[in-house]
C-alpha cells in the first residue's frame, strides 16, 4: 500500500461473520472506559460498494449523531478511498468523546460482517490494523439464521452466502499476528476469559465494566435487544444457551447446506467445531 495512507494505531474492527456475536463484542468493547466502539456504522458500505447512505444514516443517529455532525463528517469524502474512510473514523473518534462522555478514550473501533465486499480495504485492515475475527458453530449460525422468521428464504439464502464468503475472503490473513479469532461458545461460557484476551490483545488493562449494570448511553446503537435492555440500558445476562447445538437439532436439508460446502468443512475444522 501507499506510504501516504494513514496508519493510525487507535483504530481496531470487529471483521467477523454475521450471527457470531461481533454485535455483543462491540458493547463489551465499548464499555471498557478507554475505548469507543461502533455497532455498524456502515459508513464501509457508504465509502465503498455497494452505497447504503440511507442506513449509515440511520446507523449514525442511533449512534447519538446529531445532523450536522453527520453532515460534517460525510462532507466531501471520496468514494473508493482508503484515506477518506480512515480519517472518517478519527473525525468520528472526537466527536464520539463528547457525547458518550469518554474524553480520554484511546481507541476507536467499529464492527461490520461486510468488510470483506472490498478487497483494496480487506488488504488495509488485515495490513495495518487491529482486527477481532468472531466466529460461531456454523450449525448455530444457520439455526439463527432460519429463525429470522422477518426473512424471506431469499434473504435468509443470500445471509448465509455471505458468510461463506466472509470467511473465504478473510482465511488468508487469520494467521497473522493482528488477528484475534474470538469464539462465542467461549464468550458466553467464559466471558471474563474472553475479554482478558481480547482486551490483551488491543493493549489495554483488563476492566470488568462489561459485567456491570448500568445506564448505557444510546444503547440501541447496539442493533439487537438480546444484547441489552433498550428501556434501562442494563446488559442482559449472557444466553449460554446459545453455545448448546448439535447436528439433531436441525433438518436434514439444513445439515446437507453445512456439511456439503468444502468453505463451512474448512472454518469447521480451523475453529474447533467439527
Amino acid at each position: 500500500m501507499k506510504s501516504s495512507l494513514i496508519n493510525d494505531k487507535s483504530q481496531f474492527f470487529i471483521i467477523g461473520p454475521l450471527r457470531t456475536g461481533s454485535s455483543l463484542m462491540s458493547r463489551c468493547l465499548d464499555d471498557h472506559p478507554e475505548i469507543i466502539c461502533f455497532c455498524e456504522s456502515e459508513i464501509n458500505r457508504y465509502l465503498f460498494p455497494e452505497h447504503y447512505i440511507k442506513l449509515h444514516w440511520a446507523r449514525l443517529y442511533r449512534h447519538g449523531f446529531k445532523m450536522e455532525y453527520m453532515l460534517g463528517l460525510l462532507e466531501q469524502r471520496k468514494s473508493n478511498d482508503i484515506n477518506s474512510l480512515m480519517q472518517w473514523y478519527l473525525d468520528a473518534f472526537a466527536i464520539a468523546k463528547e457525547i458518550y462522555k469518554k474524553p480520554n478514550a484511546k481507541l476507536i473501533g467499529d464492527k461490520s460482517p461486510d468488510y470483506y465486499r472490498s478487497p483494496e480495504l480487506v488488504e488495509y485492515l488485515a495490513s495495518n490494523c487491529s482486527l477481532i475475527y468472531t466466529v460461531r458453530d456454523p450449525r448455530g449460525i444457520l439455526r439463527s439464521i432460519e429463525n429470522q422468521n422477518h426473512q424471506s428464504e431469499q434473504e435468509k439464502e443470500n445471509r448465509w452466502l455471505a458468510l461463506v464468503e466472509n470467511f473465504k475472503v478473510w482465511e488468508p490473513n487469520l494467521n497473522r499476528n493482528n488477528v484475534l479469532i474470538s469464539r462465542l461458545e467461549d464468550f458466553i461460557t467464559r466471558p471474563e476469559i474472553t475479554m482478558r484476551r481480547v482486551y490483551a490483545h488491543l493493549d489495554l488493562e483488563y476492566s470488568n465494566r462489561f459485567m456491570e449494570p448500568f445506564q448505557r448511553l444510546y444503547p440501541e446503537r447496539f442493533l439487537w435487544k438480546t444484547v441489552i435492555d433498550w428501556e434501562s440500558g442494563v446488559r442482559k445476562p449472557f444466553q449460554k444457551e446459545r453455545a448448546q447445538i448439535q447436528d439433531s437439532d436441525l433438518s436434514e436439508k439444513m445439515l446437507e447446506k453445512i456439511y456439503s460446502n468444502p468453505s463451512v468443512e474448512r472454518f469447521m475444522n480451523k475453529f474447533g467445531y467439527s
